[in-house]
């Protein structure tokens, strides 16, 4: 999912052209080339799409070659960000971080004058 920020399309002898997308953690373009070019008609500045596609290299930049560009209705962005946010992964607060943190020194310690600590044990206890 990405907003169309820039277009360009080259349709004379060598057909080319490149859509800027930016999915507000970075930029990147998608280029097409030759009859391929067709993918792009359709799009304007400012459209939100979704693109399915492999990531080439020319140059040292990085582009995508799209396989599937479709439209998408620009509140599916909200959507997504919302999916993509239930999905993070819950971290702990920094106060039982440090309960947990004494807690695996202490059995640590414990298990020192016996040889070393049990990791699964640890684990489990």
């Amino acid at each position: 999912m990405a907003n169309v920020i820039e277009k360009y399309v080259q349709d004379d002898e060598k057909k080319f052209a490149s859509v800027t997308l930016d999915d507000a953690s970075g930029q990147i373009k998608a280029k097409a080339f030759g009859d391929d070019i067709q993918k792009f008609q359709n799009l304007e500045q400012g459209d939100t799409i979704g693109v399915i596609g492999l990531l080439r290299q020319w140059n040292q930049e990085i582009y995508i070659l799209p396989e599937i560009m479709k439209k998408k209705d620009p509140a599916f962005l909200l959507v997504r960000k919302l999916e993509l946010d239930s999905e993070k992964p819950k971290t702990l607060d920094p106060d039982k971080r440090l309960e947990l943190k004494d807690k695996i020194l202490d059995i640590i310690k414990r298990e020192e004058e016996k040889g070393g600590a049990d990791i699964e044990k640890m684990i489990l206890d």
